[in-house]
């Protein structure tokens, strides 16, 4: 897996621009809506990010993780990579559930709970074109991609700050 630098929104290219305001207009729409603010609210919060892309070949992975310096994280797919036959782990994007890292008692009468109760990890096969996103603080990993083609996709990670509240160090582009 090849991730590159962590400044892909300060890139100038269209394409680049593109995908960064699609990103920040969906990562807005669910910070507002989550926590209830309004449009008014929402425009008097400042958004700093840093973003990087992954090439992931066959066999790629990448270990279960979080992203404590941030609130939001994100991942969109520019190219699944994806063949018919396939087998339906592969490159699968997992979300551990925050209740597995506590101390708790699994048996039958719990095991298969559905959501949100359930324990199980929850999964997505990520489609070109399909953004996830998701608290910063969620362990998460991605499964060995065992496709032929590169997989190509774009992370993110976002915190906020009011307006005229930065410090000289925020830097983003959005």
């Amino acid at each position: 897996m090849f991730e590159s630098r962590f400044d892909l929104w300060h890139w100038d290219e269209a394409p680049v621009r593109h995908l960064r305001d699609f990103c920040t207009a969906a990562l807005f729409k669910v910070v507002g809506e989550l926590n209830g603010y309004s449009d008014q609210e929402l425009s008097s919060m400042r958004l700093n990010a840093d973003a990087w892309f992954h090439l992931t070949a066959k066999g790629g992975s990448f270990g279960f993780h979080n992203h404590p310096m941030a609130s939001w994280s994100g991942v969109y797919c520019v190219h699944s990579g994806y063949s018919e036959g396939e087998r339906p782990e592969s490159g699968v994007l997992q979300f551990m559930h925050p209740a597995s890292t506590a101390n708790m008692f699994v048996d039958l009468g719990v095991i298969n709970l559905r959501s949100p109760w359930g324990v199980r990890p929850h999964e997505y096969r990520l489609r070109a074109g399909e953004l996830v996103i998701f608290p910063s603080w969620v362990m998460h990993q991605v499964l060995p991609y065992l496709g032929e083609q590169t997989r190509i996709t774009v992370a993110f990670n976002a915190w906020f700050r009011q307006v005229g509240q930065e410090s000289p160090s925020d830097s983003s582009p959005t």
